[in-house]
């Protein structure tokens, strides 16, 4: 019986072969498009915190001659997972606790370094050029793409399975006439070896 059965697996068949063919189309067009929509999620979230450091500028105060108020101030609603340096000729004026290891020479506008997002920009206090960086935590970002992959990791095998099972229905249906042209020709041949 298990010699049989291998035999007609190994056996050409038209539905089988269908199924699978259906089955792996489905199968790399899903994860093509999964990769497609991961890059995009990641595209957006990158440019969503290269604006909020954008807006983050803002709400910076430096007063490097001053003995009143600190080198660098902070509005009350400034994010814990945003870290300033401010520099002058590439030295560090002042900076908040835990600021990534970024070169002190980093070039203006939006850079990656330390696998942070870094945005670098030139000031002017009392006619002196300052550079503020501030250097987004990437961990947000990092937690949202962790997620999508691990729900990805859910539906794409689930999918698959249900794609194989509607893919063996479908070949099934398509082949049915097939399947009755088969029937027909082997009654055909039937009669005609007995007459």
């Amino acid at each position: 019986m298990r010699v049989r059965l291998l035999a007609r697996l190994r056996r050409p068949n038209l539905h089988r072969r269908l199924a699978v063919a259906l089955l792996a189309q489905t199968v790399v067009v899903l994860l093509v498009t999964a990769l497609a929509l991961f890059l995009v999620l990641r595209q957006f979230l990158e440019v969503g915190e290269a604006q909020r450091l954008e807006r983050l500028v803002g709400q910076v105060s430096v007063h490097v001659a001053s003995d009143k108020h600190d080198v660098l101030e902070f509005d009350h609603d400034f994010p814990d997972d945003v870290h300033v340096r401010l520099l002058h000729q590439g030295v560090v004026l002042a900076a908040t606790p835990g600021f990534p290891p970024i070169p002190v020479d980093s070039s203006l506008g939006r850079s990656r370094s330390a696998q942070h997002q870094v945005l670098t920009r030139e000031l002017r206090e009392d006619g002196v050029r300052y550079t503020l960086q501030l250097a987004g935590d990437p961990t947000g970002t990092q937690l949202a793409l962790r997620a999508y992959v691990m729900a990805l990791a859910v539906i794409v095998p689930v999918a698959a399975v249900l794609v194989a099972l509607l893919s063996n229905l479908l070949a099934a249906n398509m082949l049915a006439p097939v399947a009755r042209l088969e029937r027909a020709a082997a009654a055909i041949s039937c009669r005609c070896r007995s007459a």
